[in-house]
């Protein structure tokens, strides 16, 4: 297998918690969930009360007492502030989607006001929660949590009440049983170059890596050269959930194509999607999904002078006069490495282990 190099993209990695603070913030969560009333839901609206209460709470968090704001049902970790809610659903099938209809706020205190900035949370003009369909002790749940301040006219308030539309489907939908007639790979479909990527980003495949990998650049013509790669991440466990049957070709660029031959100086671009993936599970809430199979993605290079090109076009630019400038944007910075599993078996692995060594130094890529 052949490592290429990469191009340029924004990455980074997320800092594992330490196993000790881990282990401290799910066994806090779980005495959290034995509080929860779990409401059977009949309508499709729902209505989540917030209430708060007149003197502040403490918990030591990142080994420190901190005061937070007093509020029912509230799940805080020196991280993270939300509200947590769990309803039933009426079957595993049932899949739960939730938009705000509207809601109900008050100014905050100075106390809560100190709360958020000691602690740096951003409050947006919009309302962040986020939605998971989970199973617990048998049973189908939704479970929601909210950020229960948000910003309106330029003031934080905090939420008293919130009306969610709800949006049940079939998560189970009967998959297709049409699959492609003949596979990519084939037999008299070209020669094939099996090549791999370790992270999201476009990468350049020049005419001395083509070569390396046993590619004859005296008689290749750039028109017979295809990428084929599904950026799927790891298989989804649930077999419901659909996936490519066979590999997908993928839109590249072609520096020097025009001429009809491969030249030293010419190069490929195209963009690769490393074997983890990130989704976005709320408004303002996304998911890492780690590959526990592979540290990388396979890509695969197709050289058949039969096969149709697939290039990347040309966008459209607009005339108008540009109306925003961005200054600015949110980013993310990962570490996590998987190297220590408890029980020798199964899927959930931790970092550096914390235990006689007490501190570590960490390098992250910004």
């Amino acid at each position: 297998m052949n490592h290429v190099k990469l191009f340029s993209e924004f990455s980074g990695l997320f800092n594992n918690k330490i196993l000790i603070m881990t282990v401290l913030t799910k066994s806090c969560f779980l005495i959290l969930l034995s509080f929860f009333a779990f409401n059977a839901v009949l309508a499709q609206s729902l209505q989540i009360e917030l209430n708060w209460k007149q003197q502040m709470d403490t918990v030591k968090a990142r080994g420190e007492i901190n005061t937070y704001p007093g509020l029912e049902n509230v799940y805080f970790d020196g991280e993270s502030y939300v509200h947590l809610s769990s309803f039933n659903r009426s079957s595993e099938s049932e899949k739960w989607e939730m938009t705000i209809e509207s809601f109900a706020s008050l100014p905050i205190s100075k106390e809560d006001r100190s709360f958020l900035d000691r602690n740096n949370f951003d409050v947006s003009e919009s309302i962040s929660y986020s939605v998971n369909n989970v199973r617990a002790m048998g049973d189908p749940l939704c479970n929601l949590s909210v950020f229960p301040f948000v910003e309106i006219n330029g003031s934080i308030e905090k939420l008293t009440s919130v009306i969610f539309q709800i949006s049940k489907t079939n998560q189970y939908q009967t998959k297709s049983n049409e699959f492609a007639a003949n596979s990519v790979l084939a037999p008299g479909s070209g020669d094939w170059y099996k090549i791999s990527v370790d992270q999201n980003g476009i990468y350049r495949l020049s005419y001395e890596f083509l070569a390396s990998i046993g590619i004859d650049m005296n008689s290749l013509n750039p028109a017979s050269i295809n990428i084929y790669g599904n950026a799927f991440g790891k298989l989804p466990e649930d077999n419901a959930v659909e996936r490519p049957d066979d590999l997908i070709k993928n839109d590249i660029y072609i520096q020097g194509e025009g001429d009809g031959s491969f030249d030293p100086g010419d190069f490929i671009l195209f963009y690769g999607r490393g074997p983890h993936k990130w989704e976005q599970t709320g408004t303002d809430v996304f998911a890492r999904t780690i590959n526990n199979y592979s540290n990388v993605a396979a890509y695969f290079i197709n050289v058949n002078n039969n096969e149709t090109p697939a290039r990347i076009q040309s966008a459209d630019l607009s005339s108008l006069t540009e109306t925003n400038t961005v200054t600015d944007y949110n980013n993310y910075t990962i570490y996590e490495r998987e190297l220590t599993n408890l029980i020798k078996g199964g899927q959930r692995w931790y970092g550096e282990v914390y235990d006689s060594e007490l501190s570590q130094s960490y390098s992250f890529f910004l």
